[in-house]
């Protein structure tokens, strides 16, 4: 019972550091959600939310190598991440890093294709359903 309360007050700490570091990414202050996004990941090592708020915020700041190494670990733990797939390219890309930024973008491509993948049909019916 006390290992179970203890569980679900680390797991409540890391979700309010986690919350924290939400609101100061929401309003610009990076440099505030940086710290926030990190206690949050000390008391839950696997969290892919905290993982994706520290690796954008480290990239808001220009802290690249820092980003950079954080998103790679968030696809080692969720490789169709597309936060880790799309922000971990444009790392890639201001590191001029292109081979890697190409492979990022492109997985994220196929997770999620354009509109210009998308069948005619689909894009027709699309045109057509807007039309008075």
């Amino acid at each position: 019972m006390l290992v179970a309360g203890l569980s679900c007050l680390l797991t409540a700490c890391a979700t309010g550091a986690e919350t924290l570091g939400e609101r100061a990414l929401m309003h610009g202050d990076y440099a505030g959600a940086i710290p926030e996004f990190e206690r949050a990941l000390a008391e839950d090592l696997e969290g892919e939310r905290a993982l994706t708020g520290l690796g954008v915020a480290q990239y808001r700041s220009d802290a690249l190598s820092a980003a950079a190494t954080t998103f790679s670990r968030l696809l080692e733990r969720a490789p169709r991440s597309r936060a880790a797939l799309l922000f971990g390219g444009l790392v890639a890309l201001r590191q001029r890093q292109d081979d890697l930024a190409a492979d990022r973008l492109t997985q994220l491509r196929v997770l999620e294709p354009g509109p210009r993948s998308a069948p005619r049909s689909t894009a027709r019916s699309r045109c057509c359903a807007l039309s008075p």
